[in-house]
C-alpha cells in the first residue's frame, strides 16, 4: 500500500437510509454532523450526487440523468462508515443494490495527488468507475475482481494544503 494514502471510511449500500440509520445507531455507532467532515451543512444527512461537481462521469460518460443519493456518516471507535441510498438516476451504487442488495461497496482513503494514483490504476489496466471534480475530487476504481469492493481514492483537502490545518478523519 502506498505511504502517501490515508484511510478515511468505509461505505455500505442501503435501500432505506431511515431504517439503515436507525439500525446503525441501535448497535451503537454514532451518526456524524457533516460540519465536522468540512462540509458546509448542518445536520446529519445530505443529497449528493452527479449534480454537485464539475465534471462527473460514470462509466467514462456525463449521465443522461441527475444521479442523487443520500449520504450519512457514521461513527465508533475511530472507524468512519459511510451510508449511500440511492434516491434518482443510474449510478455505480444503484448498480450494486441490482447485484448483490445492501452491502459494504467500497473502502476510501485520501491521497496527496489523485492524478498520479489514476494514472498508475489506468497503467495497471484498472478501470475508473467513477470520476468527479468539484467541492471535492475523487475516483472509484474498479478492484471488484477480488472480494467485489471497489477502491475510492479522494484528492485531499486544498483547504488542508493551502492552510496546512488538519481535519484529522472528518473530512471529505
Amino acid at each position: 500500500m502506498e505511504k502517501d494514502w490515508e484511510f478515511h471510511h468505509i461505505a455500505v449500500i442501503v435501500r432505506d437510509m431511515e431504517k439503515a440509520a436507525e439500525y446503525f445507531e441501535t448497535i451503537g455507532l454514532m451518526p456524524v454532523d457533516l460540519k465536522l467532515l468540512g462540509m458546509h451543512l448542518e445536520g446529519f444527512e445530505l443529497m449528493a450526487g452527479s449534480q454537485i461537481y464539475k465534471d462527473y462521469k460514470l462509466f467514462g460518460k456525463t449521465p443522461d440523468t441527475p444521479v442523487k443519493q443520500k449520504v450519512r456518516f457514521f461513527e465508533r471507535g475511530g472507524l468512519l462508515i459511510e451510508v449511500i441510498q440511492p434516491v434518482e438516476g443510474y449510478s455505480q451504487n444503484t448498480e450494486f443494490l441490482e447485484k448483490h442488495g445492501e452491502g459494504i461497496d467500497h473502502i476510501c482513503y485520501f491521497v496527496e495527488d489523485l492524478e498520479k494514483e489514476r494514472a498508475k490504476f489506468i497503467k495497471r489496466g484498472m478501470s475508473i468507475i467513477v470520476s468527479a471534480t468539484g467541492t471535492s475530487s475523487f475516483i472509484y476504481i474498479d478492484t471488484r475482481e477480488v472480494g467485489n469492493i471497489m477502491l475510492e481514492l479522494v484528492q485531499k483537502s486544498t483547504q488542508e494544503k493551502t492552510t496546512g490545518q488538519d481535519l484529522g478523519k472528518y473530512r471529505i
